[in-house]
């Protein structure tokens, strides 16, 4: 990665198991913090589903800048 770059992951094909149960994760609180403004939540880009390749374009030219979200 370039200087400067942050990169961040999350394991999500853990939720729901025996480690890592649906019922340790505050789903409700974080919605409340992210509407009220608490996280950066904010998408760099909204496409529609039309514009799919678009989007793949975006993130493997690292043009995206953000977080991408497709409307379907």
């Amino acid at each position: 990665m370039q200087p400067g770059v942050d990169l961040s992951f999350y394991a999500s094909f853990l939720l729901g198991t025996k480690d890592y149960p649906l019922s340790d994760i505050p789903m409700q609180e974080i919605v409340n913090n992210a509407a009220r403004g608490a996280y950066k939540a904010k998408p760099a880009k909204v496409l529609p589903f039309e514009q799919i390749p678009e989007a793949h374009r975006l993130v493997e030219s690292n043009g995206a800048a953000g977080k991408i979200v497709i409307v379907v």
